[in-house]
Formats: C-alpha cells, sequence, structure tokens
C-alpha cells in the first residue's frame, strides 16, 4: 500500500504548474523529507520563488540546520520528486516555543542501529539529540 505523500508528487505533476501548488506540495511534504525529530522544531511557512522560509526555535538551531542545507534540499527533492527548492532560509521565531511545547526526540533509544555521529560539538543538548535521531532514521532507512 502507497502512502498518501509519496501519491503527492505524482498528482502535483498532473495539475498546471502554479506558485500556490508548488508551495502547498512543499510544505506538506517537509515531514517526510527532514523527519519527526527535525519536524516538530521547525515550520516551513512559505515558499518565496525558490526559497523555502523554515521558523526555527533559536539561533542554535538556525546555525545547525544551515549546515545540512544540502541534505535538507536533497530529501525535499526527493520527496517532492522535482527541484522545486533551491535554497533555505532559516529564521528564529521567539514565540515558537510558546506555539510548540518541546518534544522529546523521538527514536534515539529505539533505533535498530544508532549512527555514531560526530555531534559533541553542538552544545544544546536536545538539537544535538534530535539531529542524531534524524540522521540515523535516514541512515536506516537506506539499509
Amino acid at each position: 500500500m502507497l502512502k498518501f505523500s509519496a501519491l503527492l508528487p505524482r498528482a502535483f505533476r498532473q495539475l498546471p504548474d502554479n506558485d500556490e501548488l508548488r508551495e502547498k506540495l512543499v510544505l506538506s511534504l517537509w515531514k517526510q523529507a527532514v523527519g519527526e525529530p527535525l519536524a516538530q522544531r521547525t515550520k516551513p511557512f512559505r515558499l518565496f520563488k525558490s526559497t523555502l522560509i523554515v521558523s526555527v526555535p533559536s539561533l542554535m538551531w538556525k546555525r545547525e540546520l544551515h549546515h545540512l542545507e544540502a541534505e535538507i534540499l536533497k530529501s525535499l527533492h526527493q520527496a517532492t520528486g522535482r527541484r522545486i527548492v533551491f535554497a533555505l532560509e532559516f529564521r528564529v521565531d521567539p514565540q515558537f516555543d510558546a506555539e510548540t511545547p518541546p518534544a522529546q526526540p523521538q527514536g534515539v533509544s529505539t533505533l535498530r542501529e544508532p549512527v555514531a555521529l560526530p555531534l559533541e560539538t553542538i552544545q544544546d543538548t536536545e538539537l544535538r539529540q534530535s539531529l542524531a535521531a534524524a540522521v540515523s532514521s535516514y541512515l536506516n532507512r537506506l539499509k
């Protein structure tokens, strides 16, 4: 059985090319592209031309996600089935934590094979755990 998110790119190709539809497709596939842990701590809110603007809870998240931009873009291209987003702009939203309660990263201890990553330089514990969970989940999916 196919997931609904897998059908979206196919359905999208059947529709006329339109900025609003491209934005809706990218926003709806964000969680699939970045994984649950990062999706809980980020909020894509606008596609401006070919740049996706994403809210993050802190400057530290912004810096770390900036380093993952190429991987996130690659995942978005795979999820959407085409190159819609060519850049990401991370914006710190001071209200982010007030709107979204902090979530415990899922999968860090439940993964079959946690992947060792050089993340010890990341000072924010929650961010470090979320990134480890997301990358481990992604790499384990590829196996």
